[in-house]
């Protein structure tokens, strides 16, 4: 009896400055059955002084467990059989391919959540605490955190919705690191250093591409997220104050991606791996600690990246950011909670940031600057425009692109999405190539009928100096050269086709992604089975497929209040495509109805430049 009043005691001392936190009150509610197992924690900690700072951490912990699960089911946990019995394998690479298989899509549809808080146990969550404190004070680069950066970013017990079990005592800084660190005395401060040489026992040898193929049912770290989880667990397991961090939709080209990043004292933020050229309007954490949620919708939809209590804006540590407020121009039937900034990404508009709908103006706070967003609401789970679309430029003003039909502009389209450096050297190399000709298939005596090319922005193009016929035709282009198509018209511009060598067939495959490389010694030659007199002589350089092709359907729009409205469809017959009587300060789009997904809408500078977003 004396015993169970001191522990109720002990957990009413604990309790004692929180009667307002309704936080952690809830998450024990939550544990139901389970709740006497996460009281113990808090009673361990609340009996000596010495660990006030322990304590802070359990209820942490619990304070923010609702909502953090296992994944279970018969079908998750038949791969966890498969990869924990798989031998020779690490048991870093097990756990780290646990957790990659907990986030996959394909599996979480037939999983079932586990509960932490109905599930944890005492024993599990001090022994967790404690050897998380035991490496706080053993490593230097940990020591010396803030205590709610080590709270967040080294302390949680998971990763995603992996099987919980002790990781922490199983994946340990190997000795040779220990050894260096005494080598290295300025070095082990400086996170964005240290992370170079840490190395953990029980780490290697890894899963075979093959064996996870089979697990995963294709290579899953060929892939953003499977590769940035793999490198969250080695860093948390290394001390490292760690973080998740995602683009859930670049905003000026299709996709996503996610990484992991160390926080560290000396810079702001790491740089986001080479992911410089691909922007984003928005950037998010993944938390352990549960954010504030937006209030209620109640039977409006809201996209689940804005219900998520476990996210975190985090774009303003990243980039230039800006408030923005936009009014709303539409007549809704009905008047909604929220608003969004939506970015076009895989040739739809995706809702990246929210805010409080204001008919008046719509406040959302650290919009990255230099993007395109299109202000929207639901209606009826339709994204339905508020306003026409914006361009949040450098100096961070808002430019709203309006159609103007007072002004009608004309335009000449070679692309349906932005060139690079790359392709541009890709063409600029076929300019050298040169054009003969013979009537015997030895080129005993070849006439030179184009001794260069000239390029327009995406191809080679030449118009022979003559126009007698002949059977035989030759292409000498620079070594190494990468070459997609090679046409040849005839005097009504239409194609001819002739016989080639098998190494040759990708440049006359009507595919503009496949591609050859020239070779000094071997000449590209074609037979035609007949004199034929050419007209022109087209080259495609190696390319992403985004150009104007003769026979491909586009289709042209532009965007008002009630979203794009097409200025009509056509086949192209050549590797451009005219409009006029364009309504000027628009957006537009251009859609290829035959091939590919990479479209960017763009906008026509004053200069009369396409410049895509």
């Amino acid at each position: 009896m004396k015993n169970k009043l001191l522990l109720g005691t002990l957990l009413m001392l604990c309790l004692a400055c929180s009667n307002a936190d309704m936080q952690l009150n809830e998450a024990l509610r939550l544990a139901g059955d389970n709740r006497p197992e996460l009281e113990k924690v808090l009673v361990h900690y609340a009996q000596s002084p010495a660990d006030s700072l322990k304590l802070r951490a359990a209820r942490f912990l619990i304070e923010n467990m609702p909502g953090h699960y296992t994944l279970g089911g018969p079908l998750m946990e038949q791969k966890r059989e498969e990869i924990y019995n798989t031998p020779g394998i690490s048991y870093f690479a097990k756990r780290a391919l646990d957790i990659v298989v907990s986030r996959l899509a394909v599996l979480e549809w037939e999983a079932e959540p586990i509960e932490d808080v109905r599930q944890i146990s005492a024993d599990f969550l001090i022994r967790h605490i404690d050897r998380s404190f035991e490496c706080r004070e053993r490593f230097p680069w940990t020591r010396e955190l803030p205590f709610d950066i080590f709270l967040e970013c080294v302390l949680p017990y998971r990763i995603a919705c992996e099987r919980l079990d002790l990781w922490i005592d199983s994946l340990c800084i190997s000795p040779e690191t220990m050894l260096k660190t005494k080598e290295r005395q300025q070095e082990i401060y400086e996170l964005w250093n240290v992370g170079t040489y840490v190395r953990l026992t029980n780490a290697d040898p890894i899963f075979t591409p093959e064996q996870v193929s089979a697990i995963c049912g294709r290579y899953v770290y060929e892939d953003c997220v499977p590769i940035a989880l793999r490198d969250h667990l080695y860093s948390r397991a290394s001390g490292f104050p760690s973080v998740l961090e995602s683009m859930p939709y670049y905003a000026n080209r299709n996709g996503f991606h996610a990484w992991q990043s160390i926080l560290s004292p000396e810079i702001k933020k790491e740089a986001n791996k080479g992911e410089r050229e691909r922007r984003a309007a928005k950037i998010w954490r993944e938390t352990f600690a549960r954010q504030e949620s937006i209030p209620d919708p109640g039977d409006e939809y809201v996209p689940p990246l804005f219900l998520d209590p476990f996210v975190k804006d985090v774009t303003d540590e990243y980039l230039h950011t800006v408030d923005v407020t936009i009014p709303s121009l539409s007549k809704l039937t009905r008047t909604p909670k929220y608003a969004y900034l939506c970015a076009f990404n895989s040739l739809k508009w995706e809702p990246v940031a929210i805010g409080t709908f204001d008919k008046q103006g719509t406040r959302f706070g650290d919009i990255a600057r230099g993007i395109l967003c299109l202000p929207a609401c639901f209606q009826e789970k339709r994204l339905t425009p508020i306003h026409y679309p914006i361009c949040v430029n450098f100096s961070g003003k808002v430019e709203t692109l309006a159609p103007d039909t007072t002004r009608r502009l004309s335009v000449r389209l070679v692309r349906k999405y932005p060139s690079n450096k790359l392709l541009a050297e890709y063409l600029r190399q076929l300019q050298e190539t040169v054009v003969e000709a013979d009537t015997r298939a030895a080129f005993p005596s070849p006439d030179t009928l184009l001794p260069a090319m000239d390029v327009t922005p995406t191809i080679a193009f030449g118009e022979p100096d003559s126009s007698r016929p002949f059977r035989y035709w030759r292409l000498s282009l620079p070594s190494g050269t990468r070459c997609a198509e090679i046409v040849f018209l005839d005097s009504e511009g239409c194609p001819l086709s002739g016989q080639t060598e098998s190494r040759w067939q990708t440049g006359f495959d009507n595919d503009p992604l496949t591609s050859f490389a020239a070779n000094d010694t071997h000449p590209v030659t074609v037979d035609f089975g007949r004199p034929v007199a050419v007209s022109r002589v087209v080259l495609l350089p190696r390319s992403d497929g985004n150009g104007i092709y003769p026979g491909d359907d586009y289709e042209l729009f532009y965007h008002d209040l009630d979203g794009w409205q097409s200025l009509g469809r056509r086949i192209a017959t050549d590797y451009f495509l005219d409009y006029d009587n364009l309504p000027a300060g628009a957006l537009y789009w251009l859609h290829n109805h035959t091939r590919g997904v990479e479209e960017r809408p763009f906008t026509i500078t004053p200069s009369g430049d396409i410049r895509f977003w």
